[in-house]
């Protein structure tokens, strides 16, 4: 076997491999992935496509807010806090909700955050998650419809 013909049988069965499944979600929701981490992003957003999300992204809270504010509309945001630019994830958070009182948010960050931010916020998640504890928290979130009294905001 050739290098070439070699390397076309990995492409193919990384592909084959990468095909969307529904197992993951009954129901299409929309998530808005924001992090000025285009690796992190990218990686999170196709895991989450794998498992048969629809997913937008964003770089910043300020593309985020624009596409919101835009009249885009999602069923969960799923941000970093910490962006360039004069928005933070924060802040993206309290937009989302006064804009979107039903959107979910899940907050996270690889720091220590203030905890007066938590009522804008469903969940709050300790970076870098695992992927599958990440898919659970999203899940957790969207089928629960967002924190409850049992279940508050977790913040690390």
């Amino acid at each position: 076997m050739s290098f070439h013909s070699g390397m076309r049988r990995s492409l193919a069965l990384r592909f084959n491999v990468r095909k969307p499944r529904s197992e993951g979600c009954s129901q299409s929701f929309r998530i808005l992935v924001v992090d000025d981490q285009s690796i992190l992003r990218c990686a999170i957003a196709d895991e989450l496509a794998l498992a048969g999300y629809e997913v937008a992204q964003a770089e910043n809270a300020t593309d985020a807010i624009a596409m919101i504010g835009g009249g885009a509309t999602y069923e969960l945001v799923l941000t970093d806090v910490d962006m360039p630019g004069p928005f933070n994830g924060f802040h993206l958070a309290d937009f989302t909700k006064y804009v979107s009182p039903d959107t979910r948010v899940i907050v996270m960050s690889g720091g220590s955050h203030a905890i007066e931010h938590v009522s804008s916020i469903d969940l709050f998640v300790k970076k870098p998650a695992p992927s599958a504890e990440l898919r659970r928290h999203i899940a957790n979130v969207l089928n629960s419809g967002g924190a409850t009294e049992a279940d508050p905001p977790t913040i690390r």
